[in-house]
């Protein structure tokens, strides 16, 4: 069952993320991001690339009405641990340190930000949204990194 469908198995997909095919793929896309990158810096370019943020189980765009709270999807809830989430992002941030080393870009990770409180990263904190749906940061969301990114840009300029 996919994920915006119901419940479904969180090691399954690990192992997804984690299996040869994925690594290829990875490592390929990696070699053609590299080429990209090189080509916008010989035109003068900085280039920052944002680090991937939470992808969280429940949709909050589905979940945060009355009438869907008793779909399966939103059992899980508007958190996840911050392990699982680590996990979950692993295999792209190796590849985006190896394109940062490889080219000198900056990586900028709007991560700790977000997931801020050492157990868990929400989708909802304090009554606000954080994210539309399950990945799509609101305007909240955006909120929390805009200090730091904009030091990030400091550091640059």
């Amino acid at each position: 069952m996919a994920a915006s469908d119901g419940p479904f198995n969180k090691e399954e997909l690990l192992g997804q993320l984690n299996a040869p095919a994925r690594e290829a793929g990875r490592a390929e896309a990696l070699a053609l991001a590299t080429d990209v990158v090189k080509s916008l810096q010989s035109h003068g370019l900085n280039v920052i690339l944002a680090a991937p943020t939470p992808v969280f189980i429940t949709p909050a765009d589905r979940c945060n009405k009355w009438f869907n709270k008793i779909n399966p999807i939103c059992s899980y809830g508007f958190k996840q641990p911050i392990g699982y989430e680590e996990q979950l992002r692993a295999p792209v941030m190796k590849s985006y340190k190896a394109l940062a080393t490889a080219t000198g870009i900056t990586l900028w990770d709007p991560f700790p930000y977000l997931c801020n409180d050492g157990k868990y990263c929400y989708s909802r904190k304090d009554g606000r949204y954080l994210f539309v749906d399950q990945h799509h940061l609101t305007a909240n969301g955006n909120l929390l990194l805009v200090k730091s990114f904009l030091t990030e840009l400091e550091t640059i300029w």
